[in-house]
């Protein structure tokens, strides 16, 4: 096997496995996100009473009322669950949000496990789960090229 056909095989087999690390990272998104709208009944109002954001490289934790641009903000969340308040904090988080503190928003919740909540058009998952899946499947392609440009080579 001479150097062309080893780097050919090479190349196909990275990026056809970093395809599939993608791909696959991409559909547990998007699976976690519909199990949550499937398991997710119950609605509530919520207010945004702050944002947390690390604020070292230690990830030390800080609950503020100001958004910090360049930082990852996270919206934290009071709303009742079942007669009794709640507060959380988005696992997603955006430098730019959405929201701002006293802002009231809709929200469905697990009725049996409150912590699993989702925001009415909240779109960071959904777009973490395109991306993901898109890159997956452009390396894929990728590395399915590369398999082509071998045979015809032969």
């Amino acid at each position: 096997m001479d150097d062309f056909h080893f780097v050919m095989i090479l190349m196909s087999g990275i990026f056809g496995l970093l395809g599939v690390i993608f791909l696959c990272i991409g559909l547990g998104f998007t699976a976690n996100r519909n199990k949550k709208k499937r398991v997710c009944t119950a609605k509530a109002i919520a207010t945004i009473v702050g944002f947390r954001r690390d604020t070292t490289s230690r990830n030390r934790i800080d609950i503020t009322q100001e958004v910090r641009k360049n930082q990852n903000n996270f919206p934290v969340v009071e709303f009742v669950a079942n007669g009794k308040p709640v507060r959380l904090t988005s696992h997603f988080g955006q430098t730019n949000p959405p929201y701002k503190v006293g802002e009231q928003v809709e929200l469905y919740y697990d009725p049996d496990h409150y912590k699993r909540y989702y925001i009415v058009g909240d779109k960071p998952q959904k777009i973490l789960a395109i991306v993901f899946t898109s890159v997956g499947a452009g390396m894929i392609a990728l590395a399915l090229c590369f398999l082509v440009l071998l045979i015809a080579v032969q």
